[in-house]
């Protein structure tokens, strides 16, 4: 597949505590069997859906694997907004949503600050181009309703930050091409080095 990313660590085996406050041990053997189970594109999403509720997919996981105790996964069709909001310094966390009566992978939520994953170690989101019942893993807060309204705010000011980086790479795009045609215009090609 075109597009893809390096792969990124999100989930491990071990014993884990989901946000609803059920511990499961997750052996090498189950990890193996949401390889095997999963289908393929699992959404990308920002949080965890509640309830069904329709959300905005982020990107598709598009392969799985587990090395020793980890299990990866390769992104694809990820928004370039996000991609450079994240090589930019943005950092989500990122928690799986395991069907286990299927032992498969409903989606992968990414989380903001404030909102760390009940899985600890597997690090930021990473969505770097390659060079060659359920439980839903999140952490929870000691108010549901300030944590509520604290994924709602972050929600909007991750689709706030979307709008300006759609812009601002625009306004780059613009001023990449302006400074092409002076340079093509230039008498003097090769003389003048205008700033980048």
């Amino acid at each position: 597949m075109s597009n893809m990313s390096k792969w990124d660590k999100i989930f491990c085996a071990g014993t884990h505590t989901d946000s609803s406050g059920m511990t499961r041990k997750w052996s090498r053997a189950d990890l193996d069997a949401l390889v095997k189970n999963s289908e393929p594109d699992i959404p990308v999403v920002i949080r965890h859906p509640e309830n069904g509720e329709a959300v905005a997919h982020y990107g598709k996981i598009a392969r799985l694997k587990r090395v020793g105790d980890d299990l990866l996964a390769q992104y694809h069709s990820v928004p370039e907004a996000l991609k450079t909001a994240v090589a930019e310094g943005l950092a989500l966390g990122k928690s799986v949503s395991i069907d286990t009566a299927r032992m498969a992978l409903r989606h992968l939520g990414l989380l903001g600050a404030g909102q760390p994953p009940a899985v600890a170690g597997l690090g930021a989101a990473s969505f770097e181009a390659k060079n060659e019942v359920i439980y839903a893993f999140a952490a929870e807060s000691k108010h549901k309703q300030e944590e509520s309204m604290d994924k709602d705010k972050r929600i909007q000011e991750l689709e706030d930050e979307n709008r300006t980086l759609k812009a601002q790479a625009a306004s780059r795009q613009e001023a990449e091409q302006t400074r092409e045609a002076l340079e093509d215009e230039s008498p003097c090609r090769g003389e003048i080095r205008l700033p980048r």
